[in-house]
Parts: structure tokens; sequence; C-alpha cells
């Protein structure tokens, strides 16, 4: 039986495939982590309006998705997070004003 295996002769297209992904998964995930971290920074421990951290965010993302080589969904994405995120600020600041 090992006689029958030929060194590299085996098709590893599958497994190059699932290698892509993953590090393309994992190149999104720690950008989008980096950026939400930016954002709770600047809110939080910096004191910053919302607002100016969600479009310094919103910038870095933008640039981040220019050095890594990125495709349109980044920049899509990028932006369907930002208008939640800007949606939920908008709300739960009323809401804060509401209640005093």
């Amino acid at each position: 039986m090992a006689s029958d295996y030929t060194r590299g002769e085996m098709e590893i297209s599958d497994q190059s495939n699932t290698f892509s992904g993953f590090i393309q998964t994992t190149i999104w995930s720690c950008g989008y982590i980096g950026i939400g971290v930016l954002l709770m920074t600047l809110i939080f421990a910096v004191g910053m309006n919302w607002m100016v951290a969600l479009g310094i965010s919103f910038a870095l993302g933008i640039l981040t998705g220019l050095a890594l080589g990125m495709k349109t969904a980044w920049y899509a994405t990028l932006i369907g997070m930002t208008v939640l995120m800007g949606i939920v600020g908008l709300v739960g600041g009323l809401f804060a004003s509401m209640m005093g």
C-alpha cells in the first residue's frame, strides 16, 4: 500500500482552497475586530463624540481595505456596519436624552 503513493502527485486543490478561505476569514475578522476596538476605545476611553469616532473608524476601515487589497465585499460590509452603528448610536442617544 505504501508503494502506491508517489510524492507530489496528490490533488491538493481542496486543501489549498480551504486554507485560502481560512486565511481570508482570519484577515476579515481581525480587521473588523480591530475597527470595533478602535471605535469603542475612542468613545469610552478617550471620550470622543461617537459620530466623530465612527467617522475615524470608517476611514481606518477604508485604509485597511486598501492596504490589504480587499475586494468590494469588504467596503460594502464596512458601509453597512457604519450605517447600522450610526442608527444604533442615534437611537441610543435619543433614548438616553428621554431618560434624563
